[in-house]
């Protein structure tokens, strides 16, 4: 296996994201097309007057769950990737205190 670099790997995994971001919501509008186009049975005409007219709808909640999941992402890694805890000052370890609490209570 040959050894690619890191800059190029993040940079790969950075255009596969923004891809895929982009792809979410055009896979959403093209369903929304179909479901149009065979509600209105195959009238084109009819199907991209639809279409036009609930495409910034599903835009609007294509943005909101964009909206909601970032707000998430930030929420539960405040401080960046959990790949990062070791930059950071050390936490006191609550988990062997406890631990030493309950074992030694059972003595």
């Amino acid at each position: 296996m040959q050894y690619i670099g890191l800059q190029h790997q993040i940079s790969r995994n950075n255009r596969n994201s923004f891809l895929l971001l982009i792809t979410f919501p055009l896979l959403l509008l093209l369903e929304c097309y179909m479901f149009s186009l065979f509600a209105d049975k195959q009238d084109v005409e009819s199907t991209n007057q639809h279409f036009l007219t609930g495409a910034p709808f599903v835009i609007i909640v294509v943005c909101i769950w964009f909206l909601i999941a970032w707000a998430g992402h930030a929420a539960y890694y405040p401080y960046g990737s959990p790949a990062l805890n070791h930059c950071r000052e050390p936490k006191t370890n609550e988990s062997i205190t406890w631990l030493k609490i309950f074992v030694f209570s059972r003595a």
